[in-house]
């Protein structure tokens, strides 16, 4: 147990931990074109087989391994993988673009491994979400997800309304490059307000093609791309479209968001088609935003009940009724 998994494990007052962990680092999966993309094992120090988690995310292994870390002691394993031109990953990083085929080569290793017991479960937050739905109709058999302020689709994200969410994707730039290099450097300018100064700094000069360079002090070549492909183009969209994934034969999900999430509107169309598919997910709604603290503890809580009972067969701690709403009026939550 190391004293970020104590903290975490104590502050979010989960179950207690199972065991120890033993962590691999520098692993090296290969895509199906030869890039290889950096991963991460955790696993559990006890007997006998166990589920494993995966979580691929474009934020580098550091930021999500004490969550891996937690997860391991209470008896999963978890593969913990940095998106294609992240972190140590190889290849470019272009949003959306790769999460399909990386994430069904990253199954096919998965299911190499010695360890592998054919029970499978995805989790993570928004593009953790995404790249989720991008792999959800190609799972084992006996798997389940964990979605959280996310979307099965970014077009409507990227152009709400039909028009580009500049403020929010230049930040997001900024936070993705950033974590890159320094990424102390990066928390700080997060926590203090700075992305956001140099964000709107950028968006008053023109052309805005050019404001990737004004965030980073280089090109983005996916900012270009978007620029130049991207702008009203189904053709663009349409590949990286995973709605039409969705339906009876979904692993078991769970959706945890927030009535302040700006994905909240494609979280719930995810949630209706399901409903509508026949299945019976479960659904958490907070007063939260798309960071708030308290959205990850509940993430993270729900999480482990949701595989405990879907993986493990136990669900004695995952609450009867699968829906949990926080109504603002009477400040109370609803089941």
């Amino acid at each position: 147990m190391s004293i970020a998994s104590r903290f975490l494990a104590d502050f979010y007052k989960l179950p207690k931990r199972k065991c120890g962990v033993a962590r691999t680092r520098n692993l090296r999966v290969p895509a199906r074109d030869g890039v290889l993309l950096a991963t991460e094992h955790f696993a559990p120090k006890l007997p006998g087989p166990h589920p494993t988690i995966l979580m691929r995310e474009p934020y580098g292994l550091s930021g999500f391994a004490t969550i891996g870390e937690v997860y391991a002691e209470r008896g999963y394993h978890v593969v913990l993988q940095a998106c294609r031109g992240t972190d140590k990953s190889g290849g470019e990083f272009d949003p959306f673009g790769h999460e399909r085929d990386d994430g069904l080569a990253t199954i096919d290793w998965i299911k190499a491994q010695p360890w592998f017991d054919g029970r499978l479960g995805t989790s993570g937050p928004s593009y953790l979400g995404y790249a989720q739905w991008a792999i959800c109709d190609a799972l084992p058999r006996q798997s389940a997800m964990a979605v959280k302020v996310t979307s099965a689709e970014f077009r409507s994200i990227v152009f709400p309304g039909g028009g580009l969410a500049v403020g929010l994707w230049l930040s997001w730039i900024q936070t993705v490059e950033g974590l890159k290099g320094n990424q102390m450097r990066t928390a700080r300018r997060m926590f203090t307000g700075g992305i956001e100064r140099a964000t709107l700094r950028a968006t008053m000069k023109l052309p805005l093609k050019d404001a990737d360079k004004r965030v980073t002090g280089r090109i983005v070549p996916f900012w270009r791309r978007w620029m130049d492909e991207a702008i009203g183009s189904d053709e663009f969209w349409q590949p990286l479209d995973h709605t039409h994934r969705l339906g009876a034969r979904t692993p078991p999900v769970s959706f945890t968001s927030g009535w302040y999430d700006f994905m909240l509107d494609q979280l719930l169309r995810d949630y209706r088609t399901l409903v509508d598919a026949g299945q019976v997910p479960h659904l958490t709604i907070g007063p939260w935003t798309h960071v708030n603290p308290d959205l990850q503890m509940e993430s993270v809580r729900h999480t482990l009940e949701w595989m405990d009972a879907k993986l493990l067969g136990d669900a004695s701690t995952l609450r009867n009724k699968p829906v949990r709403l926080w109504i603002s009026g009477d400040d109370a939550w609803r089941e």
